[in-house]
């Protein structure tokens, strides 16, 4: 099994999200790497699956600033946040996110490893889609507010068995 390039997205112009939609049933496992350019308003990063903006979404944090670490969960949600803090206007930012939803009838579990050009910050979060009735057919990378600059690059590779 090799991971499989699905789509690779750059943003042409600013963008209040990026949508993958094409032949997503085929597999069962998604990695998403991305690099964010935020325009000039503070956001968050959130995944959205499904096009599900039900309360559905749990998400568990680690924040790591400098040597201060803080965790947090929250449940029903409408997207699982990919970064836990505020996402400063005019940062750039990184993150790495693994999806699992190997069958229908077990919940899509979410890992994410990300990083913003601040000083020092590491955050991990995992996170839970409770949908336990179907298969992942979208996946859908939003801007809490406003836009993603031109520029961002999001790559969404897919595994199936």
């Amino acid at each position: 099994m090799v991971w499989e390039q699905i789509e690779a997205i750059t943003l042409d112009g600013a963008a209040a999200s990026v949508s993958f939609a094409s032949g997503l049933t085929a597999y069962q496992f998604f990695r998403l790497t991305a690099y964010i350019l935020n325009d000039a308003n503070a956001k968050d990063v959130l995944l959205r699956i499904n096009n599900d903006s039900g309360p559905n979404y749990a998400t568990q944090t680690i924040e790591a600033v400098a040597s201060s670490i803080v965790g947090a969960r929250v449940t029903g949600q409408t997207s699982n946040a990919l970064t836990v803090i505020n996402f400063d206007a005019n940062r750039t930012g990184s993150f790495g996110l693994l999806i699992a939803k190997p069958a229908a009838g077990v919940k899509g579990q979410v890992l994410a490893l990300n990083g913003i050009n601040t000083s020092n910050l590491l955050v991990l979060a995992g996170g839970e889609w409770s949908n336990t009735a179907d298969l992942i057919n979208r996946i859908d990378v939003i801007a809490s507010s406003n836009n993603f600059a031109a520029g961002t690059s999001i790559l969404l590779e897919g595994l199936s068995f």
